[in-house]
């Protein structure tokens, strides 16, 4: 994929590595676990989920809001892995 101003990796060619990606796409689902935030982000090549702690950042977002985010890509917690996602075993 050719690097732009939205977008360095579409979400769902994202791969553990260590290096801040910058994706864009539609917000699928936005879950609040007290505090800490959780966004999925999908463009047409799947789905990446999102985590932050700063609840600022996302107000006034909804389901289909459409998004360009930046940020470390982390390995999840094994018991937090979701196999049904190709990017199931990280985050941003």
């Amino acid at each position: 994929m050719k690097e732009n101003k939205y977008r360095s990796a579409y979400c769902g060619d994202i791969k553990l590595s260590d290096k801040n990606v910058k994706i864009a796409g539609w917000v699928e689902n936005i879950r609040d676990h007290g505090g800490l935030i959780f966004v999925d982000v999908r463009d047409e090549t799947g789905i990446i989920q999102i985590v932050s702690n700063d609840a600022k950042l996302f107000n006034g977002l909804t389901r289909e809001s459409t998004v360009t985010v930046s940020g470390l890509v982390r390995s999840r917690n094994v018991e937090d892995y979701n196999s049904r996602l190709k990017t199931g075993e990280i985050e941003v």
